[in-house]
């Protein structure tokens, strides 16, 4: 589990305790409010950037799957070249070799 996630369940933890206490309407009450508010928000938040962390995982999972399809299509070609260029060099060398006889 994230960093993140755990701050969440960590958090709603403890909105549900003060929930659960019910609080009175008085002072201490009106002071806790802007927690309320403030925790509520920050679980929103956390929330949000977990799923934005899992669509961007997905996607980079989906984009390096992609990458790894197209290198295996190619690849064949990718050799075919190398071997291309070998038989140039070895044809070149043989060409040298034969103008050195005459």
């Amino acid at each position: 589990m994230s960093i993140q996630g755990k701050e969440i369940k960590k958090l709603k933890y403890w909105l549900k305790n003060l929930r659960d206490q019910k609080l009175k309407i008085d002072n201490s009450y009106v002071a806790e409010l802007p927690k309320f508010h403030g925790i509520s928000q920050r679980i929103e938040f956390l929330e949000s950037e977990l799923a934005m962390d899992q669509n961007l995982a997905h996607s980079k999972e989906n984009v390096w799957v992609d990458i790894n399809q197209a290198i295996t299509e190619i690849w064949p070609s990718i050799q075919i070249i190398f071997e291309q260029e070998e038989l140039m060099e070895r044809s070149k060398t043989m060409i040298e070799e034969v103008r050195k006889m005459f």
